[in-house]
């Protein structure tokens, strides 16, 4: 998830609140797959099986950027930067904050 730093430094418990609903909604459509699908299919207009076989091979998640992730996007911004894509160098480390979701996942209640 992505959220603009200045919307989540003002308004800490929102962002906590909307990560922990969301938690909840991901483990009902996981639990709940042919309903999610039924759900989806009706209100995109979509085929059941599209529908089902697009969150099979793309199941929601909702952790913690990990230091491999982060890794990997400074791999991409460095290579930006260099073919002049970007013109400004970005520390990708800079712009990752775990702390929300952290919160979020700790009291699932």
């Amino acid at each position: 998830m992505l959220v603009r730093s200045q919307f989540a430094e003002e308004h800490p418990d929102l962002t906590v609140k909307f990560l922990k609903v969301y938690e909840q909604a991901r483990l009902w459509e996981k639990q709940h797959f042919n309903e999610a699908v039924a759900i989806y299919a009706k209100a995109k207009n979509l085929d059941k099986k599209v529908v089902a076989s697009a969150l099979k091979n793309n199941p929601s998640t909702n952790l913690p950027i990990s230091s491999k992730i982060i890794h990997a996007q400074q791999e991409t911004a460095d290579f930006q930067y260099k073919k002049h894509i970007i013109q400004k160098k970005i520390n990708t480390s800079k712009v990752v904050d775990n702390q929300y979701i952290n919160q979020a996942l700790s009291n699932k209640k």
